[in-house]
């Protein structure tokens, strides 16, 4: 999260009453959010969360329309770089080590394609085995740069998040109690039947 420096928002209470935003609403973005708010005592029930993609935040931000942002990197080091406030790491605050993408398919595909599944899930793993490498630091802030177009103190500065292949359900299952107790699921899901890893 960071927040406009004209807000006045220093950390995660202050989010309250707040127009927020995040790239999807009732996702791991505003529920962690609204834990992180309460953890620190504040009310999350009055955030008041507005979807904003994330490469549109940082003007969203600037004209006003919004007090904070949920944003990934790069967009965490180019806003505080132009003097936004960083106020909390939702996911890790929260639920510390949270996965924040996980590639899904269908059970249908799993079952129609199982080779071209298989082949995927080991070069994923094989890339972020890679790139979790220290040694391969500079390749993947390349890889950034080429890919992302990002201008190259962004890239040099901007925070690798940690790359990891295994599922982590502790995380998932703690994600889907909050999610259910700020209301953005009715039921928990089954994570047996959802977590399949290949």
């Amino acid at each position: 999260m960071v927040a406009s420096a004209k807000s006045g928002i220093k950390r995660p209470a202050d989010l309250a009453g707040k127009r927020v935003s995040v790239n999807s609403l009732g996702a791991a973005g505003d529920v962690t959010i609204m834990a992180a708010v309460e953890k620190d005592g504040g009310n999350p029930a009055t955030i008041k969360f507005v979807e904003v993609a994330f490469p549109d935040a940082p003007a969203q931000l600037e004209a006003g329309n919004i007090d904070a942002a949920w944003v990934p990197e790069p967009f965490v080091t180019q806003l505080k770089s132009r003097g936004d406030t960083f106020v909390v790491a939702p996911y890790q605050a929260v639920v510390p080590g949270l996965t924040t993408l996980t590639t899904i398919t269908s059970k249908e595909r799993t079952e129609k394609d199982a080779a071209l599944v298989g082949d995927f899930s080991a070069a994923m793993k094989k890339t972020l085995e890679w790139a979790n490498d220290p040694a391969n630091e500079a390749a993947v802030r390349q890889a950034i740069k080429d890919n992302l177009q990002l201008p190259p103190p962004v890239a040099e500065s901007v925070r690798l998040p940690a790359f990891g292949w295994q599922v982590d359900r502790a995380s998932l299952l703690s994600l889907s109690e909050l999610a259910q107790k700020y209301k953005v699921l009715d039921q928990q899901p089954n994570l047996d039947r959802l977590i399949q890893q290949q």
